[in-house]
């Protein structure tokens, strides 16, 4: 029917939006919640709410010390089922999370995504799951990572299964179909990716613009 059945306002409830570029996150639902995050300058979060009463049912705190502006982060999270549970998969401030979709309990987390310290990295585009590797682009369209999914605490040394630093996208998320991943980059490169090694199986160009592309693709 159209009918409004609740809402909350973010900024009266839970502080003033520090990001550059205004909200560009997505809210995600899982089994009972909505689940929103917000990642920026000052106190970084995801909650969530019972999504058909609107109460606030569990809020986790998520800050990490970053160069300017890489606290940002405008990336969708990822809910997915592993291992018999239900996971939230979270990207930004440099940090991929994983948290129980019940709590928000934070399972395990994985950095060193930025190791030079490079500023204004923030993260746009939203991460992509293939099998049991997460794929993160990163570094303004110049960084890939392979994240393997598991484990407890910080895997940073143990779960990356590789990283590129000659490809990459920076504001389009990755498609993940039949087992690959596809990329459209800044300046309308094409590219197929293997998740499971990282390498580039095929890449072509869709007609080059003097704009920047920012569609993230959609296979149908």
């Amino acid at each position: 029917t159209g009918k409004v059945l609740w809402r909350t306002n973010l900024v009266e409830k839970f502080g003033k939006d520090t990001l550059y570029w205004d909200y560009g996150t997505s809210p995600v639902l899982t089994e009972q919640f909505v689940v929103v995050t917000v990642m920026h300058q000052g106190e970084s979060w995801l909650a969530g709410w019972d999504k058909r009463t609107g109460k606030l049912r569990w809020k986790v705190a998520r800050n990490y010390k970053t160069p300017v502006e890489n606290d940002h982060s405008y990336a969708t999270p990822i809910v997915t089922r592993h291992q018999g549970a239900d996971l939230l998969l979270v990207w930004g401030a440099e940090h991929l999370t994983a948290h129980a979709a019940t709590t928000g309990m934070m399972l395990w987390s994985a950095g060193d995504f930025n190791p030079g310290g490079q500023q204004n990295w923030v993260a746009v585009a939203s991460p992509v799951l293939a099998g049991e590797t997460v794929v993160v682009p990163y570094g303004r369209g110049t960084r890939l990572h392979g994240i393997k999914l598991g484990g407890t605490g910080d895997v940073t040394a143990t779960h990356r299964a590789w990283k590129r630093e000659d490809t990459g996208t920076f504001v389009p998320t990755p498609a993940e179909y039949k087992g690959k991943v596809y990329l459209v980059r800044d300046r309308g490169e094409v590219e197929c990716i293997d998740p499971v090694t990282g390498r580039t199986e095929w890449s072509g160009q869709l007609p080059k613009s003097a704009a920047s592309y920012y569609s993230s693709p959609t296979i149908a």
